[in-house]
């Protein structure tokens, strides 16, 4: 495995977002956080921030497979100032996505590496995501490699 990383031109990232919504949408609902139309409300809002935010960056991770060089994975990072709570410089990995295929041969792990060198070089203390619950491969993917939860959110239904 040799990955290299680059960022989405427009074209490939205007071509990856309609499916990436989707699959917050069905994290979103599959978590039970919310219905199917204010899941998709909240991504389209969460997507737009997260596009037109000038800090964020989508990037590819390519590998060459069969003597082709293949797209495995996509993800998402911004550095966005100061985490409050720990009042330390943080970047926030708002998107990752292993395309199937190519899950749990280790460029899951490949890619939080080159996530953890992106917020070193840009001044980072720490990363931080946020894992919807019933996602446990990606929960697990995280606990591997080195992330720890913080807190735990709960909810109680009143609407549905």
């Amino acid at each position: 495995m040799s990955v290299t990383y680059r960022r989405l031109t427009d074209q490939e990232l205007a071509t990856y977002l309609p499916h990436a919504k989707r699959g917050y949408v069905h994290d979103l609902t599959t978590a039970g956080a919310l219905s199917h139309e204010r899941a998709k409300a909240l991504a389209d809002k969460d997507f737009d921030w997260v596009v037109v935010n000038a800090s964020s960056e989508y990037y590819g991770a390519f590998d060459v497979i069969d003597d082709v060089l293949v797209n495995v994975a996509i993800f998402c990072v911004a550095l966005d100032g100061v985490d409050v709570p720990h009042e330390e410089p943080t970047l926030h990995l708002y998107d990752l996505e292993v395309f199937e295929p190519y899950r749990r041969r280790g460029y899951g792990l490949a890619v939080l590496g080159e996530v953890r060198e992106l917020a070193i070089d840009r001044g980072a203390a720490s990363v931080r995501l946020t894992v919807w619950a019933g996602n446990d491969g990606a929960r697990e993917l995280y606990r591997v490699a080195g992330f720890a939860p913080e807190n735990e959110r709960l909810r109680f239904r009143l609407d549905e």
